[in-house]
């Protein structure tokens, strides 16, 4: 097993040395984490970078997911297990003319836990436990926590306390003090962006957060993490064509409005943003 593990790692251009990172997917329901995992690859075409699925668990959700929403037009069903799935993939940097010369290329091994919607909104218990919706955002290098765009219109400052007691049981867990800012780096991901409601003030996200959840809780969200380690990021899966988002809903649910023309929005950028910080 090890063997066959290290034939496939070195057939990506990995090797012991390359750099592994584990990065968490945290997020309430409906918010899209898995399809943006599995449209990843999709949207790295076009960047500087590519990705591989390393594990038969990242192959199988590529390849179903895109399928779904490629040829079916609706979106992939959330993951039925209980707790975080591991999807793994190598991901490669576009060779610098240092690496050209040397032979070397910038290669990553990332895993994403994925964690269901429902298991991360489980209540937080005061002291720790192994099966805590928090447990395993511990050893993650890097948190790309998914915010629901219609809970913070709909709720504001109550949805964004959800959001810092979320982050002092992590520093609590941590063992950190009271002012202590956590180690991660954290892309705070706004999904959805092709709705017209979102898309107008793409460009402007971290203001439009702030003004949803009120400055003092956004501050207070600021607060609890590293500046250079903490980013505000807007996405979306499938895009818009002519105008408009292509999601559309049908009998009550989300489907793709145009399969043939899903392009993915900044999609990517969360993850080169973790990956950057390596380079």
């Amino acid at each position: 097993m090890i063997g066959s593990l290290t034939h496939r790692l070195l057939s990506l251009g990995l090797n012991p040395a390359t750099p592994r990172l584990t990065v968490g997917v945290w997020g309430p329901r409906v918010t899209g984490k898995t399809t943006s995992l599995a449209m990843l690859p999709l949207a790295a075409e076009g960047t500087r970078w590519t990705m591989e699925c390393v594990d038969q668990a990242a192959a199988g959700l590529v390849e179903l997911s895109q399928a779904a929403l490629v040829v079916q037009g609706r979106f992939p069903d959330a993951p039925a297990e209980r707790s975080p799935v591991p999807y793994s993939f190598a991901v490669r940097r576009e060779r610098s003319y240092a690496e050209k010369v040397s032979g070397k290329r910038r290669t990553f091994q990332v895993t994403f836990l994925d964690a269901p919607g429902a298991w991360c909104e489980r209540p937080i218990p005061a002291r720790a436990a192994p099966d805590s919706p928090i447990e395993y955002l511990v050893a993650c290098d890097a948190i790309l926590f998914f915010l629901d765009p219609t809970q913070m219109r709909q709720h504001g400052t109550d949805y964004g306390a959800s959001v810092v007691g979320m982050l002092d049981s992590l520093r609590r867990r941590l063992d950190l003090p009271t002012s202590g800012r956590l180690p991660h780096r954290i892309a705070v991901v706004i999904p959805r962006v092709d709705e017209d409601e979102q898309w107008k003030h793409r460009e402007r996200v971290r203001a439009h957060v702030m003004e949803q959840i009120g400055m003092v809780t956004f501050q207070d969200i600021v607060d609890r993490c590293q500046p250079s380690r903490f980013r505000i990021f807007a996405i979306s899966s499938v895009g818009r064509v002519d105008g408009r988002s292509n999601c559309e809903l049908f009998e009550g649910r989300s489907r793709v409005a145009d399969p043939a023309k899903i392009q993915p929005y900044r999609l990517f950028e969360p993850l080169e943003w973790v990956l950057e910080s390596y380079s």
